[in-house]
């Protein structure tokens, strides 16, 4: 009997290991409206407990095609992720509002980067990392209804800003 709950208990928490490994977002924008994206998760099995999720938006560049190295952009947001958001193998769904800047002359009509970063701490040693990843949308009238993912390859605290 036992042998039996130990083996369900460990069952479960195989089950409820994973981590974060991107984002999704609505292809279009629409300036002031509010918007969901998701985090996307793959099973692991150490998995993380994952604290807090920060976005922001980017106007790409020739010379800097995703924005500064560990920065989120512009007109930065953040959510609290914690234990009820932690080592789920579906998407993470995080709601937003589009900032009313974006549909200034600047942005409106114009592709934009999306930057989100994840902190998370291990579940193995501890070590507290932030993982980003950065998806090209563009800002119209309307939030679109298509997703674009972005790269599976992020940027870390130490590593660079990779070009999408």
């Amino acid at each position: 009997m036992r042998l039996t709950a130990l083996t369900a208990t460990l069952a479960s928490a195989s089950l409820s290991s994973a981590f974060i490994t991107g984002f999704s977002a609505p292809a279009y924008l629409a300036a002031g409206q509010p918007f969901s994206f998701n985090l996307t998760t793959e099973s692991s099995k150490a998995g993380s407990n994952d604290v807090a999720v920060a976005w922001g938006f980017y106007q790409p560049t020739l010379k800097m095609a995703a924005g500064y190295l560990n920065s989120v952009g512009d007109y930065s947001q953040s959510a609290y992720l914690g234990p009820s958001k932690s080592n789920v193998n579906d998407d993470i769904v995080i709601e937003g509002t589009v900032p009313e800047e974006l549909g200034s002359e600047q942005y409106f009509g114009k592709e934009i980067v999306m930057k989100v970063a994840v902190t998370s701490i291990s579940n193995t040693w501890g070590f507290v990392a932030t993982q980003g990843w950065n998806a090209t949308l563009r800002v119209e009238r309307m939030n679109g209804v298509i997703y674009v993912k972005s790269g599976e390859r992020g940027w870390a605290e130490n590593g660079n800003c990779e070009s999408i």
